[in-house]
């Protein structure tokens, strides 16, 4: 059976690591939006409804508990995966709260990155069957 790839946001302050990420997951046949900060972060979850996000915890200017908070409020559906430094365990605890559906410790390289979304994609279809 033949699955489309889902649409991905990455919000993440390290302009540098969010524009590698894209490309790695384009490159893949992913469809990508991506930034680096929380306003614009909204906007493109509400405009292209990506089915992942992977959402830095902490950005430039705000808080991606913030974007997260706002997002969930626009749609509940979108997997919100954050993306965190260190174990920051008030954050991540607010965060699924919030709805966050998991999160992820960097350093991560773009092939760990990878292998968690393919498992959180293989869930997801098991559920849906």
């Amino acid at each position: 059976m033949f699955f489309k790839k889902p649409k991905l946001l990455i919000v993440e302050d390290e302009r540098e690591v969010c524009e590698g990420l894209a490309k790695f997951f384009r490159h893949r046949g992913y469809e990508v939006y991506e930034t680096d900060n929380e306003e614009e972060a909204v906007g493109l979850y509400d405009t292209h409804q990506p089915e992942f996000v992977f959402l830095d915890i902490r950005l430039r200017n705000s808080s991606g508990i913030d974007a997260l908070r706002r997002m969930r409020k626009i749609n509940q559906e979108p997997r919100i995966i954050m993306v965190t430094a260190m174990e920051e365990e008030n954050f991540i605890r607010e965060a699924r709260e919030l709805g966050a559906d998991d999160y992820i410790t960097k350093p991560f390289t773009v092939k760990q990155l990878e292998q968690f979304l393919s498992q959180k994609l293989s869930l997801m279809r098991f559920k849906q069957k």
